[in-house]
């Protein structure tokens, strides 16, 4: 594994763990989100994450963060959808915006070196 690969999934693993309490926070002021059960600004309900399916190890760290996540209080629970990597961008375009994820992961390349 080169310098690049590794600094890219510590990028992608420090990004979700951030990303999964600020999106909570989010969903928990009212302002949206997917689930119909939570009431608005109850900061109780289910956040929709869609991820990569990427290499194992990147799979296990998003699949590990999440239960992490998940196992750290009983209000918010988050729902990890793996999407294969070919299909990531097809699935994404051909669902209809009120069907997307409240939270989708980005691809982001680490500059050269």
């Amino acid at each position: 594994m080169n310098a690049g690969s590794r600094r890219f999934r510590r990028t992608l693993c420090s990004s979700l763990t951030l990303a999964l309490p600020l999106a909570a926070l989010a969903a928990c002021g009212g302002g949206g989100g997917s689930d119909a059960s939570a009431e608005a600004g109850s900061g109780k309900g289910t956040i929709s994450v869609w991820a990569h399916q990427g290499q194992a190890g990147e799979t296990a760290a998003l699949q590990n963060t999440v239960k992490s996540f998940n196992s750290s209080q009983s209000d918010i629970k988050v729902e990890l959808k793996l999407i294969p990597e070919n299909d990531y961008t097809k699935t994404i375009t051909a669902t209809g915006a009120s069907e997307l994820p409240d939270v989708m992961e980005t691809a982001a390349h680490p500059w050269p070196a």
